[in-house]
This record gives structure tokens, sequence and C-alpha cells, in this order.
């Protein structure tokens, strides 16, 4: 998954061993992911991403109100082996980095990237076989 965070630079060192090592307490139990990119988003396009996110949020009277963000916002990208009722960002944010946006970019063997949402594309085998192989 891609993941925006808030909360200002990410210490990379601390949030890997978080994440891969000591797992992230959630009221599910612990979790663990593992980090396998951080991009650091310039200062003057974190401001411009900030102002477009309360933009919207005031257009859809959002309750999740991001007016406190600590800039720069920050791209990382992570794996899990379950992402189920919000546990990425619950995760993150018990990091003390707030998801301000999440991109599913696969489902197991099932890649995503280029589907908007709503869409959908035929399988390829080894998906197929994939996906078969969870009902056994």
């Amino acid at each position: 998954d891609t993941i925006l965070l808030a909360g200002g630079k990410v210490d990379v060192v601390s949030l890997r061993k978080l994440l891969e090592e000591d797992g992230v307490e959630t009221s599910e139990g612990i979790h663990f992911a593992n980090l396998l990119d951080v991009e650091e988003i310039g200062l003057e396009e974190s401001r411009s991403i900030k102002d477009d996110h309360l933009k919207a949020e005031k257009a859809k009277d959002d309750d999740t109100k991001h007016t406190d963000l600590e800039l720069p916002l920050t791209n990382v990208r992570i794996t899990v082996q379950e992402g189920k009722y919000r546990m990425v960002r619950r995760m993150l944010a018990n990091c003390k980095h707030p998801v301000i946006e999440l991109r599913r970019e696969r489902h197991g063997k099932v890649e995503l990237k280029g589907l908007k949402e709503g869409e959908f594309r035929e399988c390829d085998e080894s998906e197929i076989e994939w996906a078969e192989g969870l009902l056994k």
C-alpha cells in the first residue's frame, strides 16, 4: 500500500524498528508491517496537499479534520499480512503519523495498479491459481 502521512519528518530507523521488529499495538492486538519505501514530500507540495484535503473535507463535511497536520508530509510504502478494519491507519496513527491518504496497490498476488475505484480487470493465470489456493 502507498500511504500519505502527516506528523512531520519521519524517523525512518525508528519507524522501521516499530513496524518490523517491535510491532504496533492497536485495540486488536500487535501488528507488524514491512517498510518498503519512504519519500518525504517538499514543503510547498505538502502545503498544497494539505489545502486540497481541507477543501475536500469542508465540501463533504467530513468528521476527520486535518487542520493541524504537521508538515512536511511523507509517502511511505508498506506491506502487511492482513490489513482489514482500518488496521494500517491505526498502526501508523499509533506511531504518531496519521494517515491522510491510503492507496492499496495489490491484494495478495493481484496487482491493482492503474485501476480506478469501481474498475476491474481479468486476472491472469497465476492470480487465479493464487485465489483458488485460498479456497483449499
